[in-house]
């Protein structure tokens, strides 16, 4: 279960066709989702989009796991610099953030009967301690392409080891000094 706090819509849930087009089928879910509530368009590079998703979210391990300040900041914006390395030498499309901030817009506004967000889905999901974690979806993708490509990706494979890492253990959510994970990373 993941908390939605927005007001505007539920949710932006773009669809299209993999790998790469817009058919009856987009078009007709995308319009049952928008008749819900959510923004929805049918989109012929879907993927790109989900892939500007997967760079936004480098960082939702760094807000699961660490304490927020200065170097948990410096630790995202390395995840994501790194993510967005290894896709674009993949030869991967990702949207870049000043698209997916236009896409976004005013759409998803916190309700105002709601309390700010204590964190993201990652958070969310240490905090239930239900064992299961997203970061095999995010970290753990982009430390596979750069695989397949030769290279590495030291910050995302770090940040997944962790992040399980938190989990077999049981330590609450945001119990790291990301200070620590940066020094393991420069090492």
């Amino acid at each position: 279960m993941v908390v939605q706090r927005s007001q505007g819509a539920p949710g932006i849930l773009d669809v299209g066709r993999v790998p790469g087009s817009v058919d009856d089928v987009a078009d007709a879910v995308g319009g049952d989702l928008r008749r819900c509530g959510f923004a929805s368009v049918p989109r012929p590079d879907i993927m790109a989009w989900k892939h500007g998703k997967l760079v936004m979210n480098a960082g939702n391990a760094v807000d699961a796991a660490c304490t927020p300040g200065p170097d948990a900041d410096e630790l995202v914006e390395r995840a994501q610099a790194e993510g967005e390395h290894v896709l674009a030498v993949a030869g991967i499309p990702v949207v870049s953030a000043a698209e997916d901030q236009a896409r976004r817009g005013d759409l998803l506004r916190r309700r105002e009967d709601q309390p700010a967000p204590s964190g993201g889905s990652t958070w969310q999901s240490l905090t239930r301690g239900t064992g299961g974690v997203e970061v095999d979806h995010l970290a753990a993708e982009v430390v596979l392409q750069a695989r397949l490509r030769g290279l590495v990706a030291p910050v995302n494979a770090l940040l997944q080891r962790t992040v399980h890492d938190l989990v077999r253990s049981g330590r609450p959510p945001r119990s790291l000094d990301a200070a620590d994970l940066l020094a393991a990373v420069r090492g």
